[in-house]
C-alpha cells in the first residue's frame, strides 16, 4: 500500500548547553505529558534549519542558532 502524506515535515531542535540538553514537556493523547526536544512544523519554502531554531525559540523564548 502506497499513501501520500499531506503533513508538513517536522524539524526538531537538540540544544545542548555545557553538556545539558534542553527537553520541553509537551501534552499528546489524552492530556499526557511527553519530553521532547522542541519542534513544529515547517513552512512552506523555510530550510528545516531555520524552522528548528523558530520552533525553538517559539517553544522555550530563548535565542538559539544553529551550528
Amino acid at each position: 500500500m502506497n499513501q501520500r502524506d499531506d503533513r508538513a515535515p517536522i524539524a526538531a531542535a537538540v540544544i545542548v548547553d555545557n553538556g545539558r540538553v534542553l527537553l520541553v514537556r509537551r501534552r499528546v493523547n489524552e492530556g499526557q505529558l511527553s519530553w521532547q526536544f522542541p519542534a513544529g512544523e515547517v513552512e512552506p519554502e523555510e530550510p528545516a534549519e531555520e524552522a528548528a531554531v523558530r520552533e525553538a525559540g517559539e517553544e522555550t523564548g530563548l535565542t538559539v542558532h544553529s551550528v
